[in-house]
């Protein structure tokens, strides 16, 4: 059962009803034409790289033991976008000495989304991948310290949720997502994100659903959902309430709030 607080937070939610109304329900929602999302964010920033001479190539074997599956890829391609792999195979460690590294704990799939994107500047898929997986992308993502790929991952999580809003179709993967972004205490831009689209409700049905979605939750996850929606909503309702009719999603959602800072890099 959800914890007494997480359901003491809930219940609160009551008062916030008339405070905001201006934002009440998704059917006071206008969504025009979402265009086709640029999800590499950072085209300029591929590497330039020479295949005339011998390259130097790094081994990653990823997911557990008994499944578990092989990458190689050019150093010098993988340590340009991620300070983590860099750092590794450059070191005096055993993955600096043998260029290899395993990661038993990191999904194939996704680790190879994060590989195809190195390459390509794209998310193999688009907005096929599915909540989910997108998600692991985005926490891979900030393990690896690639905040450009972090930035691509989210924006396909914000307009793949707007497209199940504008075509009235269930977001599967959408409670799971949830629980992943929460699964961990810290604050980020992931948990934000979803914390928004889920205020876009009406006080009333948001409780509603809260109350069904954190029964059996663990206390800690209840309690910081419910929370951030509370919270959320007490900012908005203290905001201007003359926002009445109809209010575009993407000014609702702007992704820039979700971004993460892209450090600049030395090309040379």
């Amino acid at each position: 059962m959800a914890s007494d607080l997480a359901k003491q937070t809930i219940r609160n939610l009551a008062h916030l009803d008339k405070s905001y109304s201006a934002l009440q329900t998704t059917n006071a929602i206008s969504i025009p034409h979402v265009p086709r999302a640029n999800f590499s964010q950072r085209q300029s920033r591929i590497p330039s790289m020479s295949f005339s001479s011998p390259q130097e190539m790094v081994t990653i074997i990823v997911g557990p033991d008994g499944s578990e599956q092989t990458f190689v890829v050019h150093q010098s391609a993988i340590s340009y976008h991620s300070p983590f792999f860099a750092a590794a195979f450059k070191s005096n460690f055993v993955e600096g000495q043998t260029q290899s590294m395993r990661l038993a704990d990191v999904d194939e799939k996704i680790f190879g989304l994060l590989v195809h994107w190195i390459y390509t500047g794209e998310i193999e898929g688009g907005h096929c991948v599915g909540l989910v997986p997108a998600g692991k992308l985005w926490l891979l993502a900030d393990w690896c310290m690639i905040p450009e790929l972090q930035n691509a991952a989210i924006l396909l999580i914000r307009d793949t949720i707007f497209i199940g809003v504008v075509t009235k179709t269930t977001l599967v993967g959408f409670r799971d997502l949830i629980l992943l972004a929460y699964k961990f205490e810290i604050q980020s831009p992931l948990r934000k994100l979803l914390a928004d689209f889920m205020s876009l409700n009406s006080a009333q049905s948001l409780r509603k659903f809260l109350e069904n979605f954190l029964e059996g939750l663990d206390a800690r996850i209840a309690v910081d959902i419910a929370t951030d929606i509370a919270v959320l909503l007490r900012t908005e309702g203290q905001k201007s309430n003359h926002q009445r009719g109809t209010i575009s999603i993407q000014r609702l959602i702007p992704i820039q709030q979700y971004y993460v800072n892209v450090p600049e890099r030395n090309e040379s």
